[in-house]
């Protein structure tokens, strides 16, 4: 059991960071990249949603099963400690951003119209807005990054032999 939940966190917590990652690095310059400004933005408005909530969703299985594992074995390492901070962070910062900031974004955004056409006093809430949510991601993906690195380094990575969260 100790196996299956340890790699059920691994999993969580791999693809939060891998899809963090890909959005940051790839998606969104790609699309801002290939298309018009206005068209950019209104791709990737559409995608904050979805990728907020699997963030969230992520972020909240990795912690669970990160804390439940850690219960299991008995972990109370520095580096357990490390993981349970991170991805307890990497959580709530990701949770703000869909329930806070996302819906407060949208509303901008659908009192804006397209970034080239709007008012600037409104544009300005918009960049400061986004920019706050950019911001906590990146520092959520940095605490996702902190997590899976404790992680890593608290399993015995030996095949066949049990691994625990609690060297």
């Amino acid at each position: 059991m100790n196996r299956v939940l340890t790699m059920v966190c691994f999993t969580a917590a791999a693809l939060w960071l891998g899809t963090g990652f890909y959005f940051f690095v790839f998606a969104a310059n790609e699309l801002f990249a290939a298309l018009p400004v206005d068209t950019a933005g209104q791709a990737v408005s559409a995608l904050f949603p979805t990728f907020f909530a699997l963030c969230t969703t992520l972020s909240a299985i990795a912690l669970i099963v990160y804390i439940w594992v850690g219960r299991i074995n008995g972990a109370q390492s520095i580096r357990y400690s490390i993981g349970l901070w991170g991805g307890g962070l990497g959580f709530v910062l990701n949770a703000v951003n869909q329930f806070y900031l996302l819906p407060r974004v949208q509303q901008i955004e659908s009192n804006m119209g397209p970034v080239s056409k709007a008012a600037p006093n409104v544009l300005k809430q918009f960049w400061m807005m986004h920019g706050i949510s950019m911001l906590l991601e990146l520092i959520a993906l940095l605490a996702a990054a902190a997590m899976f690195l404790a992680m890593t380094g608290s399993v015995t990575w030996t095949w066949g032999r049990k691994g625990d969260l609690n060297r």
